[in-house]
Formats: C-alpha cells, structure tokens, sequence
C-alpha cells in the first residue's frame, strides 16, 4: 500500500499533460481513495492558466449509513474529450467504479476505460438496503442523470427555443396520488434514485393533507429519506439542491 500511495503522488506532480494525467487519474482510482482522486483533480484546475480542463462532482449523497454515491465529470482539451466517472464508496473507499469516455467519432456513444468493484462491501450495502428498504439493489440501480424533481422543468431547444413543462416523474406522481396508490408510491419510495423517492415523499404528503393515514414503515421509511445527507437535481436550479433544503417543506 505505502508503495501505490508513493507512486499516486510521483505520478501527481509527475505528469503535467493531458493524457498523462489521465492515467494518474486511472491510478488514484485503482487506489480507491475518492479524496486522493477529489484533491487530484482539483489541484489539475488549480494549476490550469488555460483553461484546457474542467471537472465537477455532480452527484455526492448518502445512499445509506456510510455509503454514497458520487458521478463526476472530467474534460480535457476545451472540452473536446471527457469523461465520466461512477462511484460507490464506504466511507472514502472507492468499492465501485465507472469510468468512461464520449466519443463522437462516428456517433454519440462511451468508451469503458476502467470498471471494478469490491464484492465484499457491495454485498454489505446491499444487505443494509434490503434490510431498511426491503428491495434488491445493484451498482447500475444508482445512476440516473435523467430525473430532477420538480414541476415546472425548462428544456432548452434551439430550434424553438426555452420550454416549460413538467417532469414525467411529477405527472406520474400525481396521477398516482388521485388514484390513491399507495402501493407505488412506496415501490418509488425504496427507489435507489433519490429524486424518485423525494416524489414519493411529495406524494404522501399530498395524500396526507387529503386525510390518508401513513403506515408505521411509510412514517420511518420518509424520515430516513429526509436525514439522508447530499443533493438531487431539481428543476430550474444550476446547483443541485440538498436533500433536506428540499424536504423540509414536508412536515409529517
């Protein structure tokens, strides 16, 4: 171990280029400490007077007790090569990770460039949620860049310009609330997509101020979800939103 960490940090002040730092990055990943990778990255767009790179942790939040989940975004070249990166991590261990590159060469598609999981601690978290949500889980269940909470979205087209609308998840929601079903809305409320189980929230709540009663699981299920720390991506905001600033509104 102490031999990685020496190389990590010759390979950091080592390696000044772009795809140079592509494979410290690669390393620090196979290290599998997400702070070594967070300051690495971090310390490229310090060092940056061109402004030739760009990075962001868009998603870091809590799935459950010590486990969360992280997607950053890395690019290189004025944007011209980026990547993506999925993590699962305990504590600051990395047990799950993503990594892919868009290429555009003849059409929108990604490169896997590394892919690795710990067994142990992903049949650990899996164990946990089943045992708070009563529902199987996988890596892959975790990562849906697609949904934001939130009634009034806008979509930027170019050819017609800026659109309302509302979320397919907000429609669904209350579809399911006039219908009075109780059943879905606690399938979206052990959803591993934490925007998902913030419209079930929204759904009971709505249900509650109608006079429907919570169940004793739905009532601890909703608060777990309402402590749980990190940010979802809700509507009309640049900056996603922490998962209590948005639930709080929810008073059971």
């Amino acid at each position: 171990m102490k031999h990685c960490l020496f190389l990590s940090f010759f390979y950091l002040f080592a390696w000044p280029v772009a795809g140079q730092n592509l494979d410290s990055l690669q390393l620090l990943l196979n290290n599998k400490s997400f702070d070594q990778v967070n300051n690495f990255l971090k310390t490229i767009i310090e060092n940056d007077t061109s402004s030739n790179y760009q990075f962001d942790v868009y998603v870091n939040r809590q799935i459950i007790d010590s486990f969360t989940e992280k997607y950053i975004w890395y690019a290189e070249e004025l944007n011209q090569t980026s990547y993506h990166i999925l993590l699962l991590t305990k504590n600051d261990r990395i047990i799950f990770c993503k990594m892919t590159k868009d290429d555009y060469s003849d059409f929108p598609n990604e490169i896997l460039i590394l892919h690795f999981k710990e067994n142990k601690e992903i049949s650990e978290l899996q164990k946990i949620y089943k045992a708070t949500y009563n529902r199987n889980v996988e890596p892959k269940d975790f990562y849906n860049q697609s949904i934001e909470y939130g009634n009034n979205c806008v979509s930027d087209l170019s050819h017609v310009g800026n659109r309302n609308y509302e979320p397919w998840e907000y429609v669904q929601m209350k579809k399911l609330v006039e219908e009075k079903n109780i059943s879905e809305l606690n399938d979206w409320l052990r959803s591993p997509i934490a925007e998902t189980q913030i419209y079930a929230i929204d759904g009971f709540y709505q249900l509650k101020k109608n006079g429907y009663t919570l169940t004793d699981q739905e009532f601890k299920l909703i608060n777990i979800i309402k402590l749980k720390l990190g940010t979802i991506r809700v509507c009309g905001d640049i900056k996603n939103n922490t998962i209590e600033d948005v639930t709080s509104k929810f008073q059971f």
